[in-house]
């Protein structure tokens, strides 16, 4: 499959697009990416419309994943001329069509499938500006009032930001006899919702909240991936 993919890149960058595939080797921006942040902010997104040839040399984020792609190499072409685009740029639309999620030819095809005549709507965000930065988080409780507004950074454990800024993540015996961040009493239940595009729970935590709604989390295994709301003490599902 390999040289299949090598050989329709080949192709590709004869026919004037410049596209290449060069598997990713672990990088670390790369892992600190996927495991720790989803949160695109508009503001840090650039877009651009540019005619073919583009001339961008494109990797895969992540070896043999769907996971997208970013600029691996700024050649001649539409793109380095708008002066906006630069090496380690990942990919999140092409015109409208999220290819976050996408695997390399996917992406690639998607390119290529648009009209010859007619500019690509490309939008790029850097991945630095998506895994680091601020997350608010807004605490309530299962009745709906607030508890706190507090203001965290995206990769931080859930259940360290929560007792820092005091909130009574516990009850009665469970304040002394927790696992302590363990993962193993399942008494930091928490659900957790407008969090769109953070990682889905473990299984291990889905068996071990089954009498919680699917959308509760162990405070201890859950890094701030972005924004969201959490609601501590959740009722469990009669």
């Amino acid at each position: 499959m390999l040289s299949v993919r090598i050989i329709l890149s080949l192709l590709i960058s004869v026919s004037g697009y410049a596209f290449s595939y060069l598997p990713v080797k672990s990088q670390g921006s790369s892992f600190m990416f996927r495991l720790y942040a989803k949160k695109f902010d508009p503001s840090d997104i650039i877009t651009i419309s540019v005619m073919k040839p583009l001339g961008l040399s494109l990797e895969e984020f992540e070896e043999n994943s769907n996971s997208g792609v970013y600029v691996a190499e700024v050649k001649d072409g539409s793109a380095k001329l708008t002066g906006k685009i630069t090496r380690g740029l990942y990919l999140l639309t092409v015109n409208d069509k999220d290819v976050r999620y996408s695997d390399f030819d996917t992406v690639i095809d998607t390119i290529l499938d648009a009209p010859e005549d007619q500019p690509v709507e490309l939008s790029f965000i850097e991945p630095n500006k998506v895994a680091k930065g601020r997350a608010s988080i807004s605490v309530i409780t299962s009745d709906g009032s607030v508890v706190s507004n507090i203001v965290a950074l995206k990769g931080q454990m859930l259940r360290t930001v929560l007792l820092e800024n005091n909130i009574k993540l516990y009850d009665g015996k469970a304040t002394f006899t927790n696992c302590g961040g363990a993962g193993t009493c399942g008494t930091c239940a928490v659900d957790i919702s407008n969090n769109e595009f953070w990682y889905e729970r473990p299984q291990f935590e889905a068996l071990r909240l089954k009498k919680y709604p699917p959308s509760a989390r162990l405070a201890c295994n859950t890094i701030i991936e972005g924004d969201c709301t959490v609601v501590i003490k959740p009722p469990k599902i009669t």
